[in-house]
């Protein structure tokens, strides 16, 4: 269960931040734009424009010591592809260190792992997107993951939030920090079962998370119904947002673009192929605040 071949990943984050240098010192074999760019490895699996390389350490642990009954694939198997090399990034955070963002391929399945790094370490918390939820057989409807060991031969993904206690032990926090947003008795028929769900795809750019559901059919939300966003035909009906603030999740309604940016726009890293200038004829989500300019599209 040896991951002491991974990089440490404790040095200070850069200040003033600049995108890739973290990376590099840590080893990374390759970043976009700063050494053997790849195409192909410019938008990989929710990462955006990732660094390829060793894994910090600490995210490596996190995943190996999550218990089996929790993850459904033996540790073993874990660390059998945490050794090798995965696509991962920086990201400005809250604490000494910055935050990290990791997506583990492993076989028939994989990990997404984010930290949030506290401003007292002890308050870092570890976001892991992963097999949590075994199922008996295939479901080709909703789409599943096969295992390809232990008890569980098919899985679906999910979330959960952990930090490490004193002694170094792992232990989940997901509902204390993260709980799901209720739905009302009178609302449920509106709504697809198992909502709300966590939106986690704004990670690679910002420390939000979004809680959405789904209407129950094939058809979009009515005009009518007060929690949809999106375009004029939408199925994502909003439950609110919770971002990191160091210590845990504020819950909020509303937040401004910085913090849900578009697609490819992130002050933290800024891409050519953001839309520039302003958001102007952009305002197609009813609970954000527009209200950040973008850097020109000239001046990556």
């Amino acid at each position: 269960m040896d991951l002491s071949m991974l990089p440490k990943g404790s040095l200070p984050a850069p200040d003033p931040w600049r995108p890739y240098v973290a990376e590099l010192q840590l080893g990374a074999e390759r970043c976009p734009g700063v050494q053997h760019d790849r195409e192909a490895d410019v938008g990989f699996a929710g990462l955006h424009r990732p660094c390829f390389g060793l894994m910090p350490r600490a995210l490596a642990e996190v995943v190996r010591d999550i218990p089996v009954a929790d993850i459904h694939l033996p540790a073993g198997v874990r660390v059998k592809y945490l050794r090798q090399p995965q696509h991962y990034l920086a990201l400005p955070g809250f604490g000494r260190k910055p935050d990290f963002m990791v997506h583990v391929k492993a076989s028939g399945t994989w990990f997404v792992v984010r930290s949030f790094e506290g401003t007292v370490p002890a308050d870092t918390v570890y976001f892991v997107e992963g097999p949590f939820d075994c199922i008996k057989e295939e479901s080709y409807e909703d789409g599943y993951d096969e295992l390809e060991a232990g008890k569980c031969p098919y899985a679906f993904r999910n979330h959960r939030l952990y930090r490490r206690r004193a002694d170094g032990t792992l232990y989940d926090v997901t509902r204390v920090l993260l709980p799901r947003p209720v739905i009302r008795r009178s609302e449920r028929h509106k709504y697809d079962a198992g909502s709300p769900r966590l939106d986690s795809s704004k990670l690679t750019y910002a420390p939000t998370l979004r809680w959405r559901a789904s209407p129950p059919g094939e058809e979009p939300f009515p005009v009518s119904e007060s929690r949809r966003y999106g375009r004029v035909v939408s199925f994502e009906a909003h439950f609110g947002f919770a971002v990191w603030n160091g210590r845990g999740f504020d819950v909020r309604e509303r937040v401004s673009d910085s913090l849900w940016p578009r697609y490819k726009c992130s002050l933290a890293r800024p891409d050519i192929s953001c839309d520039g200038a302003l958001t102007t004829g952009k305002r197609d989500d009813s609970f954000l605040d527009y209200d950040t300019e973008w850097p020109d599209r000239s001046k990556p």
